[in-house]
């Protein structure tokens, strides 16, 4: 968990580099820290940020919960709202009431003026929920407007030689490198700073070169 101490920190010392726009609350989940989401969300907007949270929607379980969850933030300053569902986080999200979560938060965001949208993560030939299930559902649900993204997983971790899973072979590039990096700074809760934003910032083998300072020190 990210201490408020370095969260108030990063983000007023953020506000003093011109070419940073934009605040993400992510991890892992930071809406268990509910508390300390809404003060974040409220500082970044007071020092001018856009705001946006990425979540797995596992507090919307009900309509009501859904809006008076996204109430708060989106009176602390909440702008946009990207919601993970795919077939990774499906098993865990059934627990909680499944994609009908995914719809009741993004009901509430669009009746609350966030700008939202949902992200699958998709193996070429796996099982799971495609781009196009989450689009009919929303369609079905009434909510066309929920923007949807659809990504590969990164080649780090246990996708590492998943590769050829992904898209065929004539549409895959061998070598591909990311158009984020160094576009996007990471702060984690032991105060480490990277410039990339993907799984490669959670290997010990890769910290010394994504990681650029800390912001302890």
């Amino acid at each position: 968990m990210l201490s408020r101490e370095l969260m108030y920190k990063a983000i007023r010392e953020a506000a003093d580099i011109a070419s940073i726009g934009v605040v993400v609350f992510t991890g892992g989940e930071s809406t268990l820290y509910f508390d300390q989401l809404v003060e974040g969300v409220r500082l970044a907007g007071e020092y001018g940020f856009v705001t946006r949270l990425v979540t797995n929607a596992w507090w919307a379980s009900s309509a009501d919960r859904a809006y008076d969850y996204l109430s708060k933030l989106k009176e602390a300053g909440l702008q946009e709202l990207n919601i993970s569902f795919d077939q990774f986080h499906e098993p865990f999200l059934a627990k909680y009431g499944g994609f009908q979560n995914v719809i009741n938060a993004a009901s509430a965001a669009v009746k609350l003026g966030i700008t939202t949208l949902v992200g699958v993560t998709k193996l070429r030939g796996g099982e799971g929920p495609t781009i196009q299930w989450v689009k009919e559902r929303l369609r079905e649900a009434g909510q066309e407007e929920v923007m949807v993204l659809q990504d590969a997983p990164s080649r780090v971790g246990r996708a590492a030689n998943l590769l050829e899973e992904l898209f065929p072979n004539d549409n895959v590039p061998r070598e591909v490198g990311c158009p984020e990096a160094m576009a996007t700074v990471t702060l984690h809760p032991n105060g480490d700073v990277s410039f990339c934003c993907g799984h490669i910032i959670t290997l010990p083998e890769a910290a010394w070169f994504t990681t650029v300072g800390n912001l302890n020190r």
